[in-house]
């Protein structure tokens, strides 16, 4: 389930949380790969970023056309030098975005990730998954250009817990529902995670977790398991007929989410997501009370829940001004007087810096905008 919200488990899972009474916030920051393969799948498929480190350089396919009859240098062509000196090989932020900004200008539906001016062989040595992969769609590693585009890759936000991953409502840790892993909003990744560090996040908190439970279990502190659950409704209900409507919901709440709540957020394509969310709710809603539920109706109304989350959360963030500002900028960290680190970024499109502490992302306007490495907080307080 690629374009913008692919469901796992774990949003899955956040829902039902959220349902439960547990705070769910912070969920207007999701981090974008940069180079998700742009084919027709229903498995999402990553680019490593390593290939670009490799030499890979990113192109538009009119750069691409160009390349191939002037021969110059290809990253000499791309569209990344417009953006960074850094070309191809910047941060994946930096990359998301200018993807994002050169696909919307064009109205193509990908770029294309070039290895050609590369050693085959040698490429093929180091990325052999990858040109397994390629090679089930018919793109030849090497010789063929890779067709690449941004795609959603973590939720920052989530289930909030407190240190020992308790599920938290209203500064009260809920009895006996623990949140791991991307569901969870620890607030250890500010407001952009940092490459694998939800490895090292799951690993410390799945620890507190079972040293919590088990600690509570000895003690006898644990709630007691729930014997009279209530059985999934579905009894005179008749089955769905027909799960062309619902298709077509998904694909227009997918549409919706990547054009309109996607890397790059203005007010007023999300007062357009929340229009059509609303209307895509009231398309499900009578179907999900009138019919029994199946796998692919009850993910389609988790989305829906998750969608409006995501959107309500955004348009309740009114830091962001500039329409050209993503959320996911951040990729700086610094400390101030106060020995409290945080993370900072500047757009260079707005000359406005973001600013991210324990999971919060907070804008505002900064004089020296010129020096993405040098960020000078001027010792304001947010």
């Amino acid at each position: 389930r690629d374009l913008h919200y692919p469901l796992r488990r774990q949003r899955q899972m956040c829902i039902r949380d959220s349902r439960l009474g547990a705070d769910v916030c912070d969920m207007e920051f999701i981090q974008f790969h940069p180079t998700a393969l742009a084919v027709d799948s229903q498995n999402p498929f990553l680019i490593t970023e390593a290939m670009r480190g490799h030499g890979a350089i990113l192109m538009t396919r009119s750069e691409y056309d160009k390349w191939k009859d002037v021969g110059d240098s290809p990253d000499d062509l791309s569209y990344m030098k417009r953006y960074s000196e850094k070309g191809s090989l910047d941060t994946r932020d930096v990359v998301a975005r200018a993807t994002d900004r050169e696909l919307k200008r064009s109205g193509d539906p990908h770029v294309l990730l070039v290895t050609e001016h590369l050693d085959v062989e040698e490429i093929r040595q180091e990325f052999p998954t990858i040109a397994d992969k390629l090679a089930e769609h018919g793109i030849n590693l090497g010789p063929d250009p890779i067709p690449v585009r941004p795609a959603a890759h973590y939720l920052v936000g989530g289930v909030k817990v407190d240190e020992n991953g308790r599920s938290m409502h209203e500064g009260k840790a809920l009895p006996g529902l623990y949140s791991i892993g991307e569901v969870a909003r620890t607030g250890l990744h500010g407001a952009n995670r940092l490459a694998s560090n939800s490895l090292l996040e799951a690993v410390v908190y799945s620890e507190r977790a079972a040293t919590d439970i088990i600690s509570r279990a000895e003690d006898g502190l644990l709630p007691d398991m729930l014997e009279d659950i209530t059985y999934w409704r579905g009894e005179d209900l008749e089955e769905l007929a027909d799960h062309g409507t619902l298709q077509s919901d998904l694909l227009a709440l997918r549409t919706m989410m990547t054009n309109d709540v996607g890397l790059v957020k203005s007010d007023s394509r999300l007062e357009n997501a929340r229009e059509k969310i609303a209307q895509i709710r009231a398309d499900v809603v009578p179907v999900w009370h009138a019919t029994k539920p199946t796998q692919a109706m009850v993910e389609l109304r988790n989305l829906i829940i998750c969608a409006e989350l995501v959107i309500e959360a955004s348009m309740l963030r009114d830091e962001t001004e500039s329409s050209t500002t993503a959320w996911n900028t951040i990729s700086n960290t610094v400390e101030t007087s106060g020995g409290k680190v945080i993370q900072a970024s500047v757009d260079h499109d707005s000359g406005q810096q973001l600013v991210g502490m324990g999971g919060a992302c907070l804008l505002y306007t900064s004089d020296a905008a010129d020096e993405e490495d040098s960020v000078d907080l001027g010792g304001r307080r947010i």
